[in-house]
């Protein structure tokens, strides 16, 4: 069975809005080749070879899309601080350094976007369940990385957390 994507609802809307984009850019492709192709000799033109490639990429782009949906588990942000669960904010102490940032886990994302993790990543695992005070040796593919969680902030209270201004 495919892996299975937790996604918000936000991310739901968010990857179905990213297929529809799939969808629009493979029928404007599937343009492009009828044009190529009719200026040329058909496979022998460039243009032609170019538009058919473009086009198995964003085919193939569009179906790992469709699948991730097909097999997303969308949930709800729960409104708890006790532990850290899609939603929360959370600060985090990094143990080497001793720089502290500011996160939200999130569910899968289509988007990167600064300071949300995801809990399909390495970093959002390891932090899955941690409490206040707990230290945390999280494997990451190049390195390890300890953590201690400072503060654990309600999912409603999530992103004013993260624009606040902070003097660490």
């Amino acid at each position: 069975m495919p892996e299975q994507y937790i996604l918000t609802v936000k991310g739901r809307d968010e990857l179905i809005e990213a297929i529809k984009g799939a969808e629009l850019e493979l029928s404007n492709l599937g343009l492009d080749k009828g044009d190529a192709a009719a200026k040329q000799d058909g496979w022998h033109g460039e243009e032609f070879k170019l538009a058919s490639q473009k086009e198995q990429v964003s085919s193939k782009r569009l179906a790992e899309l469709e699948s991730i949906l097909k097999f997303a588990r969308v949930v709800t942000p729960v409104q708890q601080d006790q532990a850290v669960r899609i939603g929360n904010g959370i600060l985090l102490l990094y143990q080497e350094g001793g720089i502290k940032k500011k996160l939200i886990l999130d569910g899968f994302r289509i988007k990167s976007i600064p300071n949300l993790i995801s809990v399909q990543g390495p970093l959002g695992k390891g932090l899955l369940g941690a409490k206040v005070n707990e230290v945390r040796k999280i494997p990451l593919p190049e390195s390890t990385v300890v953590v201690k969680v400072l503060e654990i902030v309600l999912p409603s209270e999530a992103e004013q957390f993260l624009n606040e201004q902070s003097v660490f």
